[in-house]
C-alpha cells in the first residue's frame, strides 16, 4: 500500500513539473473562487467592496500598482478598455476590479487618481487590501508572482475573465493579447432569459 501511495505521490509530482515547465496553466479559476472571496476590500473611495456583489456579471481581474513607470500601466489599461469595449457592443454586461499589488503606498486617493488619468468609468473598481491578503488572493486568483525590484514592483501582465453564469474563464497575458471579438463567442454571450 505504502508502494503504490508513494508511486502516485512521485507521478503527480513528476506531471506537475512537465505541466509547470511546458506552459502549460496547471490552475483554473472557478466561479465560487472569486464569487465567495471573504476579502474585505476597500475601493477607490474608500467604500467596503465585496466581489460576490457582482455575481450576475462577466468580472476582469488583474493587477496594478499607481508608481509603475514601466509599460504596463499602458498595456494592462489598453486591454481593459478593449475588452470593456467588445463587452459593450455584445451587450455584455462587466465589471473590472483592478487589484493594487502595492497597498501600503496605494492610497484610495492614488487609486482615484490611476483611475480617472486613465479614463475608467464606474465600471472599473480600483481595489485594495492589507499586503498580505493581497499576496494571498493574487496567488488563489492565479494573476501572477509580483517582487520587488529595486525601485519598481516586477509582475506579470496577466488579465483573468470570468463568466459566472457559464462558469467559463479566460487569460490575457503577454503571449495571448488579442482581444478580437472576445465577448462575441459563445461562452461569454449573455444567457437568454425566458
Amino acid at each position: 500500500m505504502k508502494i503504490d501511495r508513494m508511486k502516485a505521490i512521485v507521478l503527480n509530482t513528476i506531471l506537475t513539473i512537465l505541466a509547470l515547465t511546458s506552459g502549460m496553466k496547471t490552475w483554473a479559476i472557478e466561479k465560487d473562487q472569486v464569487l465567495s472571496d471573504s476579502t474585505h476590500w476597500i475601493d477607490e473611495n474608500e467604500k467596503p467592496i465585496r466581489l460576490s456583489s457582482f455575481g450576475g456579471q462577466s468580472i476582469i481581474l488583474t493587477t496594478a500598482y499607481t508608481d509603475c513607470k514601466k509599460t504596463c500601466p499602458m498595456t494592462t489599461v489598453k486591454k481593459l478598455h478593449e475588452l470593456q469595449d467588445n463587452a459593450k457592443k455584445h451587450q455584455v454586461p462587466v465589471e473590472i476590479f483592478v487589484i493594487t499589488i502595492d497597498p501600503e503606498n496605494d492610497t484610495p486617493e492614488k487609486l482615484r487618481e490611476f483611475k480617472e488619468a486613465h479614463h475608467a468609468d464606474d465600471h472599473w473598481h480600483m481595489l485594495r487590501t492589507d499586503t498580505k491578503t493581497t499576496r494571498k488572493f493574487v496567488t488563489r486568483m492565479g494573476l501572477g508572482e509580483y517582487w520587488q525590484a529595486d525601485d519598481h514592483i516586477q509582475h506579470r501582465f496577466q488579465i483573468q475573465i470570468l463568466n459566472p453564469k457559464t462558469q467559463a474563464t479566460e487569460t490575457l497575458d503577454w503571449d495571448h493579447q488579442d482581444v478580437g471579438d472576445f465577448f462575441g463567442r459563445p461562452k461569454f454571450a449573455p444567457a437568454k432569459t425566458n
